[in-house]
Parts: structure tokens; sequence; C-alpha cells
């Protein structure tokens, strides 16, 4: 019995992810100009340590944006060269081993994925007006935002992609042939 190295989705979009160069310079897009700061002092605390908790809140908020906009444009990318390539009959064939362990050729997998990667490619989006909304109630504030306008639009998306993927060697390959940077060589996350 040959044993078939598959590689998730959701393996796929974060080997990618670490790739995706950032649009912005310094310690993130965020600084204390983008909040109104007036933050109140419910225990009289010295000024200082309200300016350095609000620093350590951007900051957390920073590395946030950071994975929300790599993954964005990680899914994005992945979505248009599978999309392009199944258009003129090309591309990997995809996998699905949900339903019993062992990966099965699907179809219907490929249109599954291809939507959630269609929302995924959109999460930078959505953030961005949560994080306006936010920043018009003053600072800090909690960015508060409907779970279906995050990284996933249904509950059980993100166990889906987990479990539909391609075969190691043929992603490998469809990503080199179109320039897509990633890291799949050098991880061992895979599904036998």
């Amino acid at each position: 019995m040959s044993l078939i190295n598959v590689v998730s989705v959701s393996d796929i979009v974060e080997s990618i992810s670490k790739h995706v160069p950032k649009n912005w310079s310094n310690e993130g897009p965020l600084s204390f100009a983008n909040f109104s700061t007036h933050t109140q002092s419910l225990f009289n605390f010295d000024a200082r340590l309200v300016a350095r908790l609000q620093a350590i809140k951007i900051s957390g908020l920073n590395h946030h944006i950071e994975i929300i906009f790599q993954e964005s444009h990680a899914a994005a990318k992945l979505d248009q060269c599978l999309h392009n390539a199944h258009e003129i009959g090309n591309g990997p064939c995809w996998f699905d081993w949900g339903d019993t362990g062992q990966p099965k050729i699907s179809s219907t997998a490929r249109s599954e994925a291809q939507r959630m990667l269609v929302h995924m490619s959109r999460w930078i989006d959505r953030f961005e007006v949560s994080l306006n909304k936010a920043q018009h109630s003053g600072f800090p504030t909690t960015i508060s935002t409907p779970p279906s306008d995050g990284k996933y639009k249904n509950n059980g998306d993100s166990e889906r992609l987990r479990v539909i993927g391609f075969k190691r060697d043929e992603i490998i390959e469809f990503l080199d042939s179109h320039n897509v940077p990633h890291s799949l060589r050098e991880t061992s996350l895979s599904k036998n």
C-alpha cells in the first residue's frame, strides 16, 4: 500500500504568508496618532503608565494586523493561481481526507476551499472596517467583529481547510512554477 504525502490548504496559506512582505516600516501600521487618546484614568493612573499600556496594546494589535495582512494576501494569491489553472484545465489535483482520513480526489473540495480562500483573502478589508469603527470610539477599545467577518465565514471552515489539500510534491511544483514563495519544503506539516 502506497502512502500519499498530502498538505492541507491551511498549511499552504500559512507557508505562503510567511513570505508576504509588510506594507509598512517601523513597528507596525498603527501608532498613537491613529487613535483618539482621551483615555479616562479611573484610578488616577500616572499618564506615563497609561501611555505604556496603550503602547503595549498597539504593539499587540500591530502583530495581529500583520498576520491578518499576510494571510489575506497569501489566500488571495493561492486562490488566483489555483482558479486560473483550473480555468485552463491545468493545476494540481485536489484531495479531501475528511470522510475517512484517506485522501480522495475531489472536485467538490476544490469548490468549497476556493470559496473559503476568497473569504479569507478579504479578511484584512473587513478588519480595517472594524478597526476604523473602533478608532472613533476612543482608545483603548475592544475591536469587535462578527465571527463571519473574521478569517472564516462559517463555523467549521477552519477544520475543513485542514482536511482539503494536495499532494505535497505536486503543490510545491505548482507554486514554484507560478513564482509563489513558500516554505513547504522546510516544513514537516503533512498527512500521510
